[in-house]
């Protein structure tokens, strides 16, 4: 499980790679881990600052398996789908194609 119990994250990066190495993750519940958790499933939210929730969410996902295989497999499809960086890269350069009128 990687746990990561942030008072305040820009792009949470080491949270999105745990996420792609299919890693059960516990986060804070702040807005930039919410938004890429986006409801999901993916990653179990706890306040960092309740130890005990903190520590009953890793608990949670250490020992369900059906729920850490849920965890995972969400995860896996966020970073695939938003973060993948060969996909936004693509992306972005058709952006740059678009503006600049490059075929």
């Amino acid at each position: 499980v990687f746990a990561f119990p942030s008072d305040y994250e820009g792009l949470p990066v080491a949270l999105l790679e745990a996420m792609a190495a299919r890693v059960p993750c516990v986060a804070s519940y702040i807005p930039s881990i919410k938004e890429v958790e986006n409801g999901s499933g993916a990653v179990l939210l706890a306040d960092p600052k309740d130890t005990a929730a903190f520590a009953q969410a890793i608990g949670k996902a250490l020992h369900d398996e059906a729920l850490k295989n849920k965890m995972v497999g969400e995860a896996s499809e966020i970073v695939n789908r938003y973060f993948d960086a060969r996909k936004n890269s693509a992306k972005l350069g058709q952006v740059f194609k678009n503006i600049s009128g490059a075929s």
